[in-house]
């Protein structure tokens, strides 16, 4: 089970046209141009996103995460260095600074609703699957604690892309992490097969 250089590039672009329509969406409701790159798009075992990125992403890590079923089953996580959260915070506040940690758990929550509903929901016309999604849910945490839940089966896999993200000139990163159970996992990767020919 691989993600080909021709299946990641499929899988980039689904997620590409996902982060446009969610920057569309946040340009408009806070007037703050935000250009999202292409991401690179990796799958990997829950233990190895820690090797991979938790020294860059740091000991606490700015999370979003909601669950999903339907045609897929997982969850699915927008992740940033505490660093790069603080810069989006205020960038998003309008180089105010929030009051106080509950205030800036409101502000990624916003973001990270609208991106990951865009990313996921634009997966799934693409995939043709119907997904349920439950309720965001925003916090400070470390990548340990994010994936540690989810390494004792190890079948599971992170469909984990690296994405840069500019506001109002300001240049961070984030990371989209996509748990998916193996089922979804041999089902994501027949579709992108499919997709991969056509």
């Amino acid at each position: 089970m691989n993600l080909s250089p021709a299946r990641a590039d499929v899988m980039a672009e689904l997620l590409n046209v996902g982060l446009g329509h969610a920057a569309g969406t946040l340009n408009e409701m806070i007037g703050v141009p935000i250009r999202l790159e292409v991401p690179s798009v990796e799958l990997l075992a829950p233990s190895e996103i820690m090797e991979a990125y938790a020294d860059e992403i740091g000991k606490r890590a700015a999370s979003i995460a909601i669950g999903f079923s339907g045609g897929l089953e997982g969850s699915a996580a927008l992740l940033f260095p505490a660093e790069s959260a603080g810069a989006l915070i205020e960038a998003l506040s309008a180089g105010g600074k929030a009051a106080d940690e509950e205030e800036e758990l409101d502000i990624l929550g916003e973001l990270g609703n609208v991106v990951l509903n865009s990313v996921m929901g634009g997966m799934a016309n693409e995939l043709q699957h119907h997904l349920v999604f439950s309720v965001p849910v925003a916090g400070f945490q470390s990548v340990a604690a994010l994936v540690e839940g989810d390494t004792s089966d190890p079948n599971n896999r992170l469909l984990f892309a690296r994405a840069g993200f500019t506001v109002s000139g300001l240049t961070v990163w984030g990371c989209i992490a996509l748990l998916l159970q193996i089922q979804s996992v041999e089902t994501l990767l027949v579709r992108l097969d499919e997709l991969v020919e056509e």
